[in-house]
């Protein structure tokens, strides 16, 4: 179903609703415009012309779909994408096109380049002003792309999601940011599931050490040395059973004991849940690549 608006001078407003069985949204498409409006003049963008309003996103590339949060998508055309929280009116994915393509080859790259301090100010502010303003970690900084030409080289940013202290293992947010001049080029929260029942750990560490070290054996990772124990908030998956598949499991996120174990060249990390002492999944792979192993 398809019904067009139009917000006082802005031209035609596109909204798209899918089948019956989605949610109505909280959220009305002007209020979805305005807080995606208003993060576009905090990253120095001026929204003008037309724009589309999506109610969830279409499946398009630039779009977080199958996430476990409704979001509408504000696309304004040849200026950026923006997608915003149903529930929560957060910022959770921006593309800045307007500055890639306003750029010319025949602009030389800046002479002094953004350093990781500044860039990570930049990214935070952004952040704060996406509506995360806690439940992070900083998890450092890279550049890439560093070339000759004005826009060749991004700092990428990245700080883990975490949940009362408790880090997720692979949920991140990423802020791009041009090491030229400092401008706001994306912005993503991979944020697939909602966060756990609980971050309690109550499994004793002695069983839960035994049970993985006897997961690791039975996988062919016998006599195996204990690297370390962490406490992680994971995707469950189906490693060690017998299906060796590592993609996760669709559900919710459990906070689990992670042991790493490594045997030779092959290190394995096995996760045990800190509630109940059940062994729900990990990692396997081989030291001089970090290429997922499948367990035997």
């Amino acid at each position: 179903m398809a019904k067009f608006y139009q917000f006082g001078s802005v031209c035609c407003l596109l909204l798209v609703f899918v089948s019956c069985s989605q949610a109505a949204p909280t959220l009305r498409p002007k209020q979805a415009v305005t807080v995606a409006t208003a993060f576009c003049n905090h990253v120095g963008i001026r929204p003008k012309g037309s724009f589309q309003v999506f109610f969830p996103p279409p499946i398009k590339g630039y779009s977080q779909n199958e996430y476990w949060q409704p979001r509408w998508l504000v696309h304004y055309s040849g200026v950026a994408d923006v997608e915003v929280v149903d529930a929560s009116n957060v910022v959770d994915y921006f593309d800045n096109h307007a500055f890639f393509a306003a750029l010319k080859d025949s602009r030389p790259a800046s002479k002094n380049l953004l350093t990781e301090v500044r860039a990570k100010k930049i990214a935070l502010a952004a952040l704060n002003a996406a509506g995360v303003t806690s439940n992070i970690i900083y998890a450092g900084a890279h550049i890439a792309g560093i070339g000759s030409h004005f826009g060749d080289a991004i700092w990428y940013v990245r700080w883990l999601r975490s949940w009362k202290g408790v880090p997720f293992l692979d949920q991140v947010a990423t802020v791009s940011v041009s090491a030229d001049d400092g401008t706001v080029l994306g912005l993503s929260l991979l944020y697939p599931t909602p966060p756990p029942v609980s971050t309690k750990v109550i499994v004793l560490r002695s069983s839960a050490e035994a049970k993985a070290r006897s997961v690791a054996q039975n996988s062919g990772i016998g006599k195996a040395s204990l690297i370390g124990v962490r406490t992680e908030i994971v995707r469950p998956n189906l490693l060690w059973s017998k299906k060796h598949d590592f993609n996760p499991i669709h559900g919710p996120a459990r906070t689990a004991l992670v042991y790493a174990l490594r045997k030779g060249d092959l290190e394995a990390d096995v996760w045990i849940d800190a509630l109940n002492g059940n062994v729900i999944g990990g990692e396997a792979f081989r030291i001089e690549d970090s290429a997922p192993a499948a367990s035997k």
